[in-house]
């Protein structure tokens, strides 16, 4: 991975070497005081190692192997001659000065190379210390819950006085952020009107036009969601009136916009939310100086529900996808007053992670959010992840009418905000999740990037080798299983009989192997998460769309916990003491490539790293699918998929 010393920063010696040598000796020459030769050295030493790194590590150097080998001669005569010259001058000769400076920069590479593993070891020690096994998957101390705690405060009008270098007007208010550590935050905006009372299960509408002066400083409440013991949120404050977003950027200024990046966060549809720590966008903010977003969008119970069967129902038909609804609402806004942040409405990624990502996806090919982002960030899933068509409502019907006196539509929306948080809770397990329905989405969302419908959108698609432990890390250990087992039961009874007969047969082979559930988890791994990946990048290349890849291999610090999509947060997002809290330790080269690479993508750069241009690491030319940006332990490559990916292309190999 990260070599602690390399070829060319030795090479660079040659140079500092002769610059040091002559800035100690000319100014002894004229014999000024010895610790003003000293001193003299050093700064010419410190100036010339500056001057040799930018030339050796230059992107010019480095794109070319014949330049970066011209260097190395051209650095080592340069040595030879001053060697020369100095041994007739002063009767001496810089080599053994040269065997100091390479001695010198050996040692602060090793120290570096040290701090570097001590780090890392302090984290996954830490993380081994609180989680064990990891019976239980995820698990938040009284410490990390009450940073949640403290999240629970409401912004308020401003009446008087404000500081003005902290306040942005847009169409709905004038909102007057906080800076710290060189990030302007602007929380808890509102993007919508609240959906509540009359607007409970309907379509968010757009806010009035205002004057008005506001706080942004604190979280807007979380949706109504489940409650799982890995859920992070589950002791934040949540409502129904939930459609707030988030802005952070490094200044508020027009002159020149910068890229706009908009975080969709995961969480099975069911919970999460922008104030969990793991997707706080401020560290991401100062890496990539772009203007940064993250929102809430309605969840479970009051995001995915299909009233058809219910009294009153045939009124409530966008109630089976509100939360992407919400999502293109929060696009709408963001469209329309981030260029008062400095941001270019242009030029806007979406990166999503599990919920997050499938609803990029789907949003992607869907009309009314068309030219709402050009470019997207799928950390893990795909639209297999959602329902081909509306769900059997029978279910959940009968747990509604068993679990209040609701029996129509009057009589859901007189129940009070607990009455509705307690029936989520009730309900959690069912699949409360987008609808591929003809309507708002495509009932053939791979057909439509065929013809495509997404081909002005350039994508980044990421799959991790074992995204089911994460799951159940999240919602419980065996409540997972049974969920996990049954999307597949659901995705299996959608495919071909012959197709279906063939995954059957592939499941019952490994049940005899490794026993039921871990066959459930590997199939979720290996189809719906990597295979779903494959098939989604060739339905974009096939409609003329334009897909890079990426497959995260990087083992978990506790197997129990997975590796997945939280490793990948925590590395892109930059958030390392929240990963810890949640069981992931990324390592410190693996975080910088990743970001490098993404914040080139968000701002229109090649995604490509030239030899040297991280300290440490070799070149990558981060090309097509199906070329794929390979990540491990040990390295980061470029593979082909079916090298990389070798157990789901084996997999599509016998199914399809």
């Amino acid at each position: 991975m990260k070599k602690w010393i390399t070829i060319d920063v030795l090479i660079t010696g040659f140079l500092v070497t002769v610059a040091s040598g002559f800035g100690y000796a000319i100014p002894n020459a004229l014999n000024l005081p010895g610790w003003l030769c000293l001193v003299i050295c050093f700064a010419v030493a410190i100036i010339f190692e500056e001057i040799g790194d930018k030339i050796m590590f230059s992107e010019f150097t480095q794109t070319k192997a014949y330049r970066r080998y011209l260097m190395f001669a051209a650095f080592i005569l340069l040595f030879i001659i001053g060697n020369r010259f100095y041994k007739e001058l002063y009767g001496e000769s810089l080599l053994n000065d040269l065997s100091d400076q390479f001695v010198q920069v050996a040692i602060f590479a090793l120290f570096g190379f040290v701090i570097s593993v001590t780090k890392y070891y302090l984290k996954t020690r830490k993380i081994k210390e609180k989680y064990g096994e990891a019976e239980e998957g995820f698990k938040f101390n009284a410490e990390e819950k009450e940073v949640i705690n403290d999240l629970n405060q409401n912004n308020k009008e401003i009446t008087g006085e404000y500081d003005t270098s902290l306040a942005v007007k847009t169409r709905t208010g004038v909102f007057v952020g906080e800076k710290n550590e060189d990030v302007i935050s602007f929380d808890g905006i509102p993007y919508a009107k609240p959906p509540v009372k009359d607007l409970r299960w309907k379509a968010p509408e757009k806010l009035e036009n205002c004057d008005k002066v506001f706080e942004a400083k604190h979280y807007g409440p979380s949706s109504i969601q489940v409650c799982y013991n890995g859920n992070a949120l589950s002791s934040h404050q949540q409502s129904e009136d939930c459609l707030y977003l988030n802005v952070y950027t490094t200044e508020i200024s027009t002159d020149e916009l910068k890229p706009v990046v908009v975080y969709f966060h995961g969480g099975d549809f069911t919970y999460g939310g922008s104030a969990d720590p793991l997707w706080d966008l401020r560290n991401f903010t100062k890496i990539s100086n772009a203007v940064t977003v993250s929102f809430n969008y309605r969840l479970g119970l009051l995001g995915y529900m299909d009233f058809s069967g219910f009294p009153g129902g045939e009124d409530y038909k966008d109630a089976n996808n509100l939360g992407l609804l919400d999502q293109i609402a929060a696009l709408e806004w963001v469209k329309e007053n981030i260029k008062n942040f400095g941001g270019n409405p242009e030029q806007i990624t979406a990166i999503g992670d599990s919920a997050g990502g499938i609803s990029i996806c789907l949003l992607a090919v869907c009309e009314r959010a068309k030219g709402l982002f050009n470019k997207a960030i799928i950390l893990s899933g795909n639209p297999l992840s959602s329902l081909a068509e509306s769900n059997d409502f029978t279910s959940q019907k009968n747990k509604i009418l068993k679990a209040t006196s609701a029996s129509n539509m009057k009589e859901l929306l007189a129940l009070s905000e607990s009455e509705i948080a307690a029936l989520t809770q009730k309900l959690k397990g069912d699949l409360l999740i987008p609808k591929r329905d003809g309507k708002l989405i495509s009932e053939d969302v791979y057909e439509a990037y065929r013809q495509g419908k997404a081909k002005d959108i350039q994508f980044i698609l990421c799959a991790s080798k074992d995204i089911s432990n994460v799951y159940s890390s999240s919602i419980g250990r065996g409540f997972g299983e049974e969920v996990i087992s049954s999307i597949i039961e659901y995705n299996i009874n959608k495919q071909n009989p012959k197709t279906a007969e063939k995954i059957r047969a592939y499941i019952t082979d490994e049940v005899e192997r490794i026993g039921r559930a871990k066959a459930n988890a590997k199939l979720s791994n290996i189809w719906i998460n990597q295979a779903g990946l494959i098939i989604l990048s060739e339905a974009i290349q096939q409609g003329g769309g334009s897909v890079k890849a990426m497959y995260w291999n990087v083992a978990a610090v506790i197997k129990e916990l997975g590796a997945g999509d939280v490793d990948i947060i925590n590395a892109l997002l930059n958030n390392d003491e929240v990963g810890v809290a949640y069981g992931s330790a990324t390592k410190d080269s693996i975080r910088e490539i990743l970001q490098s690479l993404a914040v080139k993508f968000i701002f229109g750069d090649k995604t490509e790293l030239f030899n040297g241009e991280l300290e440490g690491i070799d070149a990558i030319k981060w090309e097509q699918f199906p070329s794929v940006l390979s990540v491990n332990n040990h390295e980061v490559k470029i593979e082909p998929v079916a090298k990389a990916m070798i157990e789901a292309e084996n997999f599509m190999k016998k199914i399809y």
